[in-house]
């Protein structure tokens, strides 16, 4: 499976195109939906993590700010199962590069919250 999923967001009337995720074969023992190997952690301009998806679900990747301000929602529809690459430019919702600092990036499957992985930002 090579094709790429494409968000769209809508932002300030217009609209904006990030390839989210990339998906990769899944192994028939992963049954977790997890997120990890941040690469590189921590970043200056974009990061990288894996997701593991055992099934198909309605899933949301969104990433907050370390006192929990929503900066961006990187995904949110329907997604079948697999192994993706979920790309972060380093951007918020607005298009703009965040400052150096914490970030947390969560996973929702369902409405309910899975698990989160933490990168960091560091001056570029």
């Amino acid at each position: 499976m090579n094709k790429r999923l494409i968000a769209t967001l809508i932002l300030l009337g217009g609209l904006m195109t990030i390839p989210a995720l990339i998906p990769s074969e899944l192994p028939a023992g992963e049954r977790t939906v997890s997120m990890r190997s941040v690469y590189p952690n921590p970043f200056t301009t974009s990061t990288t993590f894996q997701l593991t998806m055992p099934r198909n679900a309605d899933i949301r990747i969104a990433v907050h700010d370390i006192v929990g301000k929503h900066v961006r929602t990187l995904f949110e529809g329907h997604h079948e199962a697999g192994r993706y690459d979920v790309f972060w430019d380093g951007k918020d919702a607005s298009g703009e590069p965040v400052i150096p600092g914490i970030y947390i990036c969560s996973l929702f499957s369902e409405n309910s919250f899975v698990t989160s992985v933490k990168v960091v930002k560091v001056q570029g």
